[in-house]
């Protein structure tokens, strides 16, 4: 029994992880998105979209990273 509940965790992973906590490692990960892509090159510049740049600021990454989150939230 215990191996379909694995596997249902991991097809929906809302049944135990949800609301304000949900929020909060959805958060984490657009944080670490955001660093891991400024130091490794890469813009993620849109909700399913992401380009290699030369140079990204930390700044421009987060910018680009909350239009996405924002714009995907407001759909």
């Amino acid at each position: 029994m215990r191996n379909k509940f694995t596997w249902n965790l991991l097809f929906n992973p809302f049944t135990k992880i949800a609301g304000w906590q949900a929020f909060a490692l959805g958060m984490l990960f657009v944080l670490l998105t955001g660093v891991i892509g400024t130091y490794a090159g890469v813009a993620f510049d849109g909700a399913i979209d992401s380009h290699i740049t030369e140079y990204l600021s930390l700044k421009d990454s987060f910018l680009f990273l909350v239009i996405a989150v924002v714009s995907v939230v407001v759909i």
